[in-house]
């Protein structure tokens, strides 16, 4: 019974970080995509591919792991207390991990926006 909970648990996981990673790829690689390009045509320089790619594929790490974490923190402690204290400790936590998260990922998304 143990193992089959277990199981269940693990695939669930494995499911929300497959989903969190692919919804992260998409907006992720669209937007370093297009500033390459946008780039790339301004300056008259060919896109350079590698480069866009590496830099959306770490962004795309960072957010992952970050919207991972965020998961993690709402457990049931977040939702205990009067409705304002709830609300403040959902909101601290979310903003320091989007705020971190944006601020870390501008790195790795301006290197590969470049051409």
């Amino acid at each position: 019974m143990g193992g089959l909970i277990a199981n269940t648990v693990g695939k669930k996981a494995l499911g929300e970080v497959v989903g969190i990673a692919l919804n992260s790829t998409m907006q992720t690689f669209g937007s370093v995509y297009a500033d390459a390009a946008e780039e790339a045509r301004r300056t008259g320089k060919l896109l350079d591919l590698p480069t866009m790619l590496t830099g959306a594929t770490v962004s795309t790490a960072i957010d992952t792991l970050a919207n991972r974490i965020g998961l993690d923190a709402l457990t049931a402690k977040t939702f205990k207390g009067n409705a304002l204290e709830r609300l403040g400790k959902s909101m601290g936590t979310q903003m320091a991990v989007q705020g971190g998260t944006e601020a870390v990922q501008r790195v790795p998304e301006e290197w590969g926006g470049r051409p």
